[in-house]
């Protein structure tokens, strides 16, 4: 069997820089009637956030009340996957670790086509991301994220079946949820540091920055 590796990152699958990892929290009709009052009543809201932040600071040791705001935990497990910045490559690798496909970021959008038969970006909108009353996080992280994918030895990788899934959220950048060869998914393997994060309240669309 042959293994190639797919990357999201720097100039080649080892190399590291800065992305951001995204995740985001949906909150309850319960939460949303104690730190949003009027939004469900549709007669406007005016978000504490200072509140808010301060609440989620909190870190409770045991289990929420049904109208607490999440903790920093709760948040971070809703992780939906890997922000590529503008300057990221997207790449392939074979066993030996050399590069034989790479594009950058900004440059994806044109390189498949029926003459050229290279890779795909499926872009997505979750509607439901855009929609209702979220809490959202981006941490900045360096380092990178990839994929290794097994095919017969007597096999060319086949770059037309080799997918980027990205999810859109207004907002943040791009979403890489996970990549796909020949219609299987291949989840992301993230090797970062954290180097700072930002929280922040969306309703509907609209960004607070939470302190």
């Amino acid at each position: 069997m042959a293994f190639y590796t797919v990357w999201v990152g720097g100039s080649t699958s080892c190399s590291r820089s800065y992305m951001g990892e995204q995740g985001a929290y949906k909150l309850t009709e319960t939460q949303i009637r104690r730190w949003l009052p009027g939004y469900l009543e549709d007669a406007g809201y005016d978000p504490d956030t200072e509140e808010m932040w301060g609440n989620m600071d909190r870190g409770w040791d045991e289990e929420s009340k049904e109208d607490d705001l999440p903790t920093y935990s709760d948040i971070t497990d809703g992780c939906l996957g890997w922000g590529a910045y503008n300057d990221q490559t997207y790449g392939v690798e074979d066993g030996e670790g050399e590069v034989i496909w790479s594009c950058e970021l900004e440059d994806m959008a044109t390189v498949h086509d029926e003459e050229s038969k290279g890779p795909k970006i499926s872009s997505r909108i979750d509607e439901d991301h855009m929609e209702g009353v979220w809490i959202v996080y981006n941490f900045s992280e360096k380092g990178g994220w990839s994929t290794e994918i097994e095919i017969p030895d007597d096999e060319e990788f086949d770059f037309s079946e080799l997918v980027f899934h990205e999810l859109e959220v207004d907002g943040l950048n791009p979403i890489i949820t996970s990549i796909s060869y020949k219609g299987e998914d291949y989840t992301i393997d993230a090797d970062s540091d954290g180097k700072g994060n930002d929280y922040y309240l969306v309703v509907d669309g609209e960004f607070y920055t939470l302190a």
